[in-house]
């Protein structure tokens, strides 16, 4: 989010079988150029761009070259680095702290807040029953 405004979105599929993770896919969604009147009425007070936040259009092949480049880092990190060096910066830059956040993992629902992330990068949530809940994957609304 840029100043409580939302920029992008993350969508994660994962892949698995009975050895466990077979592969992860991941799509990123940018708004870089759009205008207020881009966005439907029921978003333009939650939605914003990159144009709208900077002043200026993005060049979109220059942003897509340095995003890749940072992916690329990250990804390198991910391979080399213990999970625990990966998991702090996540921590501090995340913004699923202190938020009532709607889970839904399969076919089950439900509203609570991320108390933390486990060191195998499971998130641990409690729901508003009280019921705690460890979660690898789940689609996750603000």
């Amino acid at each position: 989010k840029v100043y409580g405004q939302k920029v992008c979105g993350f969508l994660t599929e994962m892949v698995a079988n009975a050895d466990g993770i077979e592969a992860v896919i991941c799509g990123i969604g940018i708004n870089l150029n759009h205008d207020v009147e881009d966005f439907d009425e029921a978003l333009q007070q939650t939605a914003t761009s990159v144009k709208l936040q900077y002043g200026k259009i993005i060049n979109r092949y220059d942003f897509l070259e340095q995003l890749m480049q940072r992916i690329e880092v990250r990804y390198q990190q991910f391979l080399t680095e213990p999970f625990t060096t990966i998991k702090d910066e996540y921590i501090q830059r995340s913004n699923i702290w202190n938020k009532q956040l709607r889970f839904t993992e399969g076919k089950q629902q439900f509203y609570g807040n991320v108390m933390e992330i486990d060191d195998q990068g499971f998130l641990l949530v409690v729901d508003r029953d009280g019921d705690f809940h460890r979660l690898m994957s789940a689609d996750i609304e603000f």
